[in-house]
Protein backbone atom coordinates (compact mmCIF):
# COMPACT_ATOMS: atom_id res chain seq x y z
CA UNK A 1 0.00 0.00 0.00
CA UNK A 2 2.83 2.43 0.81
CA UNK A 3 4.21 1.80 -2.67
CA UNK A 4 1.04 3.23 -4.24
CA UNK A 5 1.53 6.64 -2.62
CA UNK A 6 5.20 6.70 -3.60
CA UNK A 7 4.29 5.91 -7.22
CA UNK A 8 1.82 8.81 -7.23
CA UNK A 9 4.65 11.15 -6.27
CA UNK A 10 6.83 9.77 -9.05
CA UNK A 11 4.00 10.48 -11.52
CA UNK A 12 4.36 14.15 -10.72
CA UNK A 13 8.15 14.04 -10.87
CA UNK A 14 8.26 12.37 -14.28
CA UNK A 15 5.30 14.28 -15.76
CA UNK A 16 3.11 11.20 -16.12
CA UNK A 17 -0.56 11.90 -16.89
CA UNK A 18 -2.26 10.72 -13.69
CA UNK A 19 -5.69 9.97 -15.18
CA UNK A 20 -4.26 7.92 -18.03
CA UNK A 21 -1.90 5.99 -15.76
CA UNK A 22 -4.70 5.23 -13.28
CA UNK A 23 -6.89 3.92 -16.12
CA UNK A 24 -4.11 1.64 -17.38
CA UNK A 25 -3.48 0.59 -13.78
CA UNK A 26 -7.02 -0.78 -13.45
CA UNK A 27 -6.77 -2.81 -16.65
CA UNK A 28 -3.46 -4.24 -15.44
CA UNK A 29 -5.02 -5.02 -12.04
CA UNK A 30 -7.94 -6.70 -13.83
CA UNK A 31 -5.56 -8.92 -15.82
CA UNK A 32 -3.63 -9.75 -12.65
CA UNK A 33 -6.86 -10.92 -11.06
CA UNK A 34 -7.73 -13.19 -13.99
CA UNK A 35 -4.22 -14.66 -14.03
CA UNK A 36 -4.36 -15.16 -10.26
CA UNK A 37 -7.66 -17.01 -10.62
CA UNK A 38 -6.27 -19.39 -13.23
CA UNK A 39 -3.00 -19.97 -11.38
CA UNK A 40 -4.58 -20.95 -8.05
CA UNK A 41 -6.04 -24.28 -7.02
CA UNK A 42 -9.37 -23.35 -5.44
CA UNK A 43 -9.39 -26.00 -2.72
CA UNK A 44 -11.97 -24.13 -0.67
CA UNK A 45 -14.38 -24.51 -3.58
CA UNK A 46 -13.64 -28.25 -3.81
CA UNK A 47 -12.40 -27.92 -7.41
CA UNK A 48 -9.41 -26.98 -9.45
CA UNK A 49 -9.18 -23.82 -11.47
CA UNK A 50 -11.79 -23.73 -14.18
CA UNK A 51 -12.78 -21.59 -17.10
CA UNK A 52 -14.52 -18.41 -16.12
CA UNK A 53 -18.17 -18.32 -17.15
CA UNK A 54 -19.46 -14.80 -17.62
CA UNK A 55 -23.01 -15.85 -16.79
CA UNK A 56 -21.89 -17.22 -13.42
CA UNK A 57 -20.05 -14.00 -12.57
CA UNK A 58 -22.96 -11.76 -13.55
CA UNK A 59 -25.38 -13.88 -11.54
CA UNK A 60 -23.17 -13.80 -8.44
CA UNK A 61 -24.60 -12.00 -5.42
CA UNK A 62 -21.60 -9.68 -5.24
CA UNK A 63 -21.46 -8.67 -8.93
CA UNK A 64 -23.72 -5.60 -8.84
CA UNK A 65 -21.89 -4.37 -5.74
CA UNK A 66 -18.55 -4.88 -7.49
CA UNK A 67 -19.76 -2.65 -10.33
CA UNK A 68 -20.69 0.09 -7.88
CA UNK A 69 -17.40 -0.30 -6.06
CA UNK A 70 -15.58 0.16 -9.36
CA UNK A 71 -17.07 3.65 -9.69
CA UNK A 72 -16.04 4.51 -6.14
CA UNK A 73 -12.56 3.02 -6.55
CA UNK A 74 -11.51 5.09 -9.54
CA UNK A 75 -13.01 8.26 -8.03
CA UNK A 76 -11.14 7.86 -4.74
CA UNK A 77 -7.96 6.79 -6.52
CA UNK A 78 -7.97 10.07 -8.45
CA UNK A 79 -8.43 11.96 -5.18
CA UNK A 80 -5.66 10.00 -3.46
CA UNK A 81 -3.27 10.74 -6.32
CA UNK A 82 -4.14 14.44 -6.28
CA UNK A 83 -3.79 14.64 -2.49
CA UNK A 84 -0.41 12.90 -2.59
CA UNK A 85 0.87 15.17 -5.34
CA UNK A 86 -0.47 18.40 -3.85
CA UNK A 87 -0.02 17.83 -0.12
CA UNK A 88 2.51 15.02 0.19
CA UNK A 89 2.57 11.33 1.02
CA UNK A 90 2.08 11.69 4.77
CA UNK A 91 -1.08 13.81 4.51
CA UNK A 92 -2.63 11.43 1.98
CA UNK A 93 -1.77 8.34 4.03
CA UNK A 94 -3.15 9.87 7.25
CA UNK A 95 -6.42 10.75 5.50
CA UNK A 96 -6.61 7.26 4.02
CA UNK A 97 -5.72 5.27 7.11
CA UNK A 98 -7.65 7.31 9.65
CA UNK A 99 -10.79 6.48 7.68
CA UNK A 100 -10.97 3.29 9.76
CA UNK A 101 -13.03 5.33 12.23
CA UNK A 102 -15.89 5.34 9.70
CA UNK A 103 -16.58 1.58 9.78
CA UNK A 104 -16.05 1.69 13.55
CA UNK A 105 -18.54 4.57 13.86
CA UNK A 106 -21.07 2.78 11.64
CA UNK A 107 -20.76 -0.34 13.79
CA UNK A 108 -21.49 1.75 16.89
CA UNK A 109 -24.34 3.95 15.70
CA UNK A 110 -26.08 1.79 13.06
CA UNK A 111 -25.49 -1.75 14.29
CA UNK A 112 -25.50 -1.05 18.01
CA UNK A 113 -22.06 -2.50 18.76
CA UNK A 114 -21.64 -0.82 22.15
CA UNK A 115 -18.76 -2.94 23.41
CA UNK A 116 -15.78 -0.75 24.36
CA UNK A 117 -17.85 2.31 23.41
CA UNK A 118 -15.68 4.78 25.36
CA UNK A 119 -12.50 3.37 23.83
CA UNK A 120 -13.90 3.60 20.30
CA UNK A 121 -15.24 7.11 20.87
CA UNK A 122 -11.80 8.26 22.04
CA UNK A 123 -10.27 6.65 18.96
CA UNK A 124 -12.65 8.46 16.62
CA UNK A 125 -11.93 11.78 18.31
CA UNK A 126 -8.18 11.21 18.05
CA UNK A 127 -8.49 10.38 14.35
CA UNK A 128 -10.29 13.65 13.63
CA UNK A 129 -7.67 15.59 15.60
CA UNK A 130 -4.87 13.83 13.70
CA UNK A 131 -6.52 14.63 10.37
CA UNK A 132 -6.70 18.33 11.26
CA UNK A 133 -3.12 18.54 12.56
CA UNK A 134 -1.57 16.77 9.58
CA UNK A 135 -3.12 19.28 7.15
CA UNK A 136 -1.96 22.38 9.04
CA UNK A 137 0.89 24.38 7.54
CA UNK A 138 3.20 26.84 9.22
CA UNK A 139 2.38 30.52 8.93
CA UNK A 140 5.40 31.07 6.73
CA UNK A 141 4.21 28.41 4.29
CA UNK A 142 0.77 29.96 4.05
CA UNK A 143 2.23 33.36 3.31
CA UNK A 144 4.68 32.34 0.60
CA UNK A 145 2.43 33.96 -2.00
CA UNK A 146 2.32 37.75 -2.09
CA UNK A 147 -1.04 38.64 -0.58
CA UNK A 148 -1.03 42.19 -1.95
CA UNK A 149 -1.69 40.90 -5.46
CA UNK A 150 -5.45 40.19 -6.00
CA UNK A 151 -4.80 37.34 -8.46
CA UNK A 152 -2.31 35.81 -6.03
CA UNK A 153 -4.86 36.14 -3.23
CA UNK A 154 -7.42 34.15 -5.22
CA UNK A 155 -4.82 31.53 -6.06
CA UNK A 156 -3.79 31.28 -2.44
CA UNK A 157 -7.41 30.98 -1.34
CA UNK A 158 -7.99 28.08 -3.75
CA UNK A 159 -4.89 26.34 -2.44
CA UNK A 160 -6.08 26.71 1.15
CA UNK A 161 -9.48 25.23 0.26
CA UNK A 162 -7.82 22.35 -1.59
CA UNK A 163 -5.57 21.74 1.42
CA UNK A 164 -8.67 20.91 3.47
CA UNK A 165 -11.10 19.42 0.95
CA UNK A 166 -8.78 16.81 -0.61
CA UNK A 167 -7.85 15.01 2.65
CA UNK A 168 -11.46 15.13 3.85
CA UNK A 169 -12.70 13.62 0.56
CA UNK A 170 -10.06 10.86 0.76
CA UNK A 171 -10.98 10.26 4.42
CA UNK A 172 -14.70 9.82 3.68
CA UNK A 173 -14.22 7.85 0.45
CA UNK A 174 -11.65 5.48 1.94
CA UNK A 175 -13.92 4.87 4.91
CA UNK A 176 -16.77 3.96 2.58
CA UNK A 177 -14.52 1.55 0.66
CA UNK A 178 -13.23 -0.14 3.82
CA UNK A 179 -16.75 -0.52 5.20
CA UNK A 180 -18.11 -1.91 1.93
CA UNK A 181 -15.23 -4.33 1.32
CA UNK A 182 -15.45 -5.69 4.85
CA UNK A 183 -19.23 -6.19 4.60
CA UNK A 184 -19.11 -7.80 1.15
CA UNK A 185 -16.17 -10.02 2.07
CA UNK A 186 -17.93 -11.32 5.19
CA UNK A 187 -21.40 -11.78 3.71
CA UNK A 188 -21.29 -12.26 -0.06
CA UNK A 189 -17.83 -13.10 -1.41
CA UNK A 190 -16.53 -16.65 -1.07
CA UNK A 191 -12.83 -17.09 -0.47
CA UNK A 192 -12.43 -18.78 -3.85
CA UNK A 193 -14.08 -15.79 -5.56
CA UNK A 194 -11.69 -13.18 -4.16
CA UNK A 195 -9.74 -12.81 -7.42
CA UNK A 196 -12.90 -12.58 -9.54
CA UNK A 197 -14.51 -10.09 -7.16
CA UNK A 198 -11.42 -7.88 -7.19
CA UNK A 199 -11.11 -8.20 -10.97
CA UNK A 200 -14.73 -7.17 -11.46
CA UNK A 201 -14.15 -3.99 -9.44
CA UNK A 202 -11.03 -3.19 -11.45
CA UNK A 203 -12.79 -3.94 -14.76
CA UNK A 204 -15.57 -1.47 -14.00
CA UNK A 205 -13.08 1.18 -12.90
CA UNK A 206 -11.02 0.59 -16.04
CA UNK A 207 -14.09 0.94 -18.29
CA UNK A 208 -14.95 4.28 -16.70
CA UNK A 209 -11.39 5.45 -17.23
CA UNK A 210 -11.46 4.42 -20.90
CA UNK A 211 -14.75 6.26 -21.46
CA UNK A 212 -13.28 9.44 -19.97
CA UNK A 213 -10.17 9.18 -22.15
CA UNK A 214 -12.27 8.59 -25.31
CA UNK A 215 -14.40 11.66 -24.55
CA UNK A 216 -11.28 13.78 -24.06
CA UNK A 217 -9.68 12.35 -27.21
CA UNK A 218 -12.75 13.16 -29.32
CA UNK A 219 -12.56 16.72 -28.03
CA UNK A 220 -8.86 16.87 -28.92
CA UNK A 221 -8.05 17.43 -25.27
CA UNK A 222 -5.63 14.56 -24.70
CA UNK A 223 -3.21 12.02 -26.13
CA UNK A 224 -2.01 8.89 -24.35
CA UNK A 225 1.78 8.63 -24.01
CA UNK A 226 3.93 5.53 -23.58
CA UNK A 227 5.16 7.03 -20.32
CA UNK A 228 1.61 6.98 -18.90
CA UNK A 229 1.11 3.37 -20.00
CA UNK A 230 4.32 2.30 -18.27
CA UNK A 231 3.33 4.24 -15.15
CA UNK A 232 -0.04 2.50 -15.13
CA UNK A 233 1.58 -0.93 -15.38
CA UNK A 234 3.94 -0.15 -12.50
CA UNK A 235 0.96 1.03 -10.39
CA UNK A 236 -1.47 -1.73 -11.36
CA UNK A 237 0.47 -4.72 -10.07
CA UNK A 238 0.88 -3.58 -6.44
CA UNK A 239 -2.64 -2.12 -6.53
CA UNK A 240 -4.18 -5.51 -7.32
CA UNK A 241 -2.16 -7.45 -4.76
CA UNK A 242 -2.80 -4.90 -2.00
CA UNK A 243 -6.56 -5.55 -2.33
CA UNK A 244 -6.23 -9.27 -3.02
CA UNK A 245 -4.04 -10.05 -0.01
CA UNK A 246 -6.20 -7.88 2.25
CA UNK A 247 -9.34 -9.79 1.29
CA UNK A 248 -7.54 -13.14 1.55
CA UNK A 249 -6.24 -12.32 5.02
CA UNK A 250 -9.64 -11.11 6.21
CA UNK A 251 -11.11 -14.42 5.01
CA UNK A 252 -8.64 -16.42 7.08
CA UNK A 253 -10.30 -17.36 10.36
CA UNK A 254 -6.91 -17.76 12.06
CA UNK A 255 -6.39 -13.98 11.96
CA UNK A 256 -8.42 -11.43 13.89
CA UNK A 257 -9.49 -8.49 11.76
CA UNK A 258 -8.44 -6.08 14.52
CA UNK A 259 -4.89 -7.43 14.44
CA UNK A 260 -4.80 -7.25 10.64
CA UNK A 261 -5.95 -3.64 10.50
CA UNK A 262 -3.67 -2.43 13.27
CA UNK A 263 -0.61 -3.94 11.56
CA UNK A 264 -1.58 -2.61 8.14
CA UNK A 265 -2.51 0.88 9.27
CA UNK A 266 0.51 1.49 11.49
CA UNK A 267 2.88 -0.17 9.02
CA UNK A 268 1.66 1.84 6.04
CA UNK A 269 1.59 5.08 8.02
CA UNK A 270 5.15 4.75 9.35
CA UNK A 271 6.67 3.41 6.13
CA UNK A 272 4.95 6.01 3.94
CA UNK A 273 6.03 8.86 6.21
CA UNK A 274 9.62 7.58 6.15
CA UNK A 275 9.60 7.22 2.34
CA UNK A 276 8.17 10.71 1.93
CA UNK A 277 10.93 12.17 4.09
CA UNK A 278 13.76 10.21 2.45
CA UNK A 279 12.75 10.09 -1.22
CA UNK A 280 10.96 13.41 -1.65
CA UNK A 281 12.37 15.51 1.20
CA UNK A 282 8.86 16.22 2.46
CA UNK A 283 8.89 18.58 5.43
CA UNK A 284 6.67 18.11 8.46
CA UNK A 285 6.18 20.86 11.02
CA UNK A 286 5.62 20.24 14.72
CA UNK A 287 1.83 20.08 14.31
CA UNK A 288 2.20 17.51 11.51
CA UNK A 289 4.47 15.31 13.64
CA UNK A 290 2.00 15.51 16.54
CA UNK A 291 -0.71 14.46 14.07
CA UNK A 292 1.33 11.42 12.98
CA UNK A 293 1.86 10.36 16.60
CA UNK A 294 -1.83 10.85 17.44
CA UNK A 295 -2.78 8.82 14.36
CA UNK A 296 -0.69 5.89 15.60
CA UNK A 297 -2.21 6.18 19.08
CA UNK A 298 -5.66 6.30 17.50
CA UNK A 299 -5.17 2.98 15.70
CA UNK A 300 -3.87 1.35 18.87
CA UNK A 301 -6.77 2.71 20.97
CA UNK A 302 -9.45 1.51 18.54
CA UNK A 303 -8.05 -1.99 18.03
CA UNK A 304 -6.71 -2.70 21.50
Amino acid sequence: MSLLFVIFRFFEKYKIHTQHAITVNYWVAFLCGILQYYSTVTEKCNSFTKLIKLSEIVSSQWFIYAMGMGVVFISIFFLMAKTTQKLGITTSVIANKMSLVIPVGIAIFLFGERENLLQKSIGISLALIALVLITLKDKDERNTINNTNPSKQRENSKKNITQWLLPIAVFIGSGFIDTSLNYLNENLVKSCDTSLFSSSIFLMAGCIGIILIIIQFLRNQTTVSLRSVIGGIVLGIPNFFSIFFLLQTLSDASYESATIFVLINIGVLLLSTLLGLVLFKEKLNLKNWIGVIIAIICVLVIHY
